[in-house]
């Protein structure tokens, strides 16, 4: 039994692959902030990074604290403070990573950052929901296009069964009966644009020319019946 595709949803699709590059791109903007702020520590493996969309703060507060060497007799240095003593951003990054827009004159590592300023970084749930069409590789965030291609699948609709195939039938020779009827006997075009919404058909040439299957109402005719 072999299968025919009725209907692609294509606005759907290009919907989830512009959402797919936006969280790359949205994945490599909170590595290039972090990067910007501090030289101690790099995003070289997936783990620093699932680390660092987890808790932005909590993570540039560890890598701060473990670099700056300071004599604090045993207690938990404060973050803020270690990060003024070495001319550390903190205020900026975490505005930053919070989406509060800074002023690039007070701001020195914004300077160094292309992307737009004012948009929070991205989250962990947000990351999590495109995480297997992304390559991480080397720091870097890219779109794996074998893994979107083959989800472009799931927005296909497939008469795949003989019950639904047998409707995809129905519905072509309902088709072929009214080309035939108009070949014969000429039916008006007002008519037929009447009889095509009657009958969720549609005309090959938009608004004129032969009877022709809707593929969107027969998709969705086959799923709401199968």
């Amino acid at each position: 039994m072999g299968k025919k595709l009725i209907w692609e949803k294509k606005t759907e699709f290009e919907s989830f692959e512009r959402s797919v590059i936006d969280t790359a791109e949205k994945c490599n903007s909170l590595i290039a902030t972090f990067h910007a702020f501090q030289d101690w520590q790099k995003i070289d493996t997936i783990e620093d990074w699932l680390d660092l969309v987890t808790d932005p703060q909590l993570y540039f507060d560890s890598v701060l604290i473990g670099s700056v060497k300071i004599d604090t007799g045993g207690r938990q240095a404060d973050p803020l403070v270690l990060a003024s003593l070495v001319s550390v951003d903190r205020p900026n990054y975490l505005n930053m990573v919070a989406g509060i827009p800074v002023f690039e004159d007070e701001c020195i590592p914004c300077r160094k950052l292309k992307q737009k300023k004012g948009s929070r970084a991205i989250s962990i749930s947000s990351y999590q929901s495109y995480q297997k069409y992304l390559i991480f590789n080397a720091g870097h965030f890219t779109v794996n296009e074998e893994a979107v291609e083959l989800a472009k699948e799931n927005f296909k609709i497939y008469a795949d069964s003989p019950e639904k195939l047998e409707v995809v039938t129905f519905w072509e020779n309902l088709c072929g009966v009214l080309n035939n009827y108009h070949t014969r006997y000429h039916i008006q075009n007002e008519d037929k644009r009447s009889i095509c919404k009657a009958l969720k058909l549609q005309q090959s040439e938009g608004y004129e020319g032969d009877f022709v299957v809707n593929p969107q109402a027969l998709s969705l005719e086959i799923q709401s019946t199968f």
